[in-house]
């Protein structure tokens, strides 16, 4: 009877074992179908990851040209002006100069018209002489301002290439908290 008791007791202990492998497996399936579902997932939010760093990299680039165009732009523009505005001083030294020299010419002709040649000519030659030189050096302070206009210009060209600068590294900061 002994021995019977023993064999039922090991038959209750292996079903009880069989029924806990069961539970196991099927607890086991469950967990794969969920770790399953998490990678699928995790793959997805990877390659949505992919596709957000190739879109802003495009962006990064086509900022940089955009910046390039409107630096070359900047460029250009403050050549032509510097040039338009140098030959709009050049002409209007010359136009200064001509109308002196038709003066100057206008009262020699007087001079010879008179007859008076002698100190009135030395007169007219020194006064001639004092406006040459008057000219040369409202030439030279004209110039001295052009180079400070230069220099300005120069200054404003690094401030906005400065602020561009700026307004690329707060966006990448920007895309980044926008991506944390």
């Amino acid at each position: 009877m002994a021995a019977l008791q023993i064999n039922g007791d090991t038959e209750l202990e292996l079903r009880r074992l069989r029924e806990e492998n069961c539970e196991l497996r099927k607890e086991l399936c469950k967990a794969q179908q969920q770790a399953a579902k998490e990678a699928n997932r995790v793959n997805k939010v990877l390659k949505e990851m992919e596709e957000k760093q190739k879109c802003e990299k495009q962006e990064t680039e086509d900022l940089e040209k955009i910046i390039q165009q409107v630096e070359a732009n900047l460029e250009t523009t403050t050549l032509r002006a510097t040039k338009a505005e140098s030959m709009v001083s050049k002409l209007k030294q010359d136009m200064k100069l001509l109308q002196k020299q038709i003066q100057t010419l206008q009262k020699e002709n007087e001079i010879l018209q008179s007859g008076d040649l002698g100190t009135a000519y030395l007169k007219q030659k020194t006064f001639s002489a004092s406006e040459q030189l008057a000219t040369v050096a409202a030439s030279a302070e004209q110039s001295l301002r052009q180079l400070l206009s230069g220099v300005d210009s120069l200054r404003m060209l690094s401030a906005v290439l400065a602020s561009a600068d700026k307004v690329q590294e707060e966006s990448c900061d920007n895309n980044q908290k926008g991506n944390s």
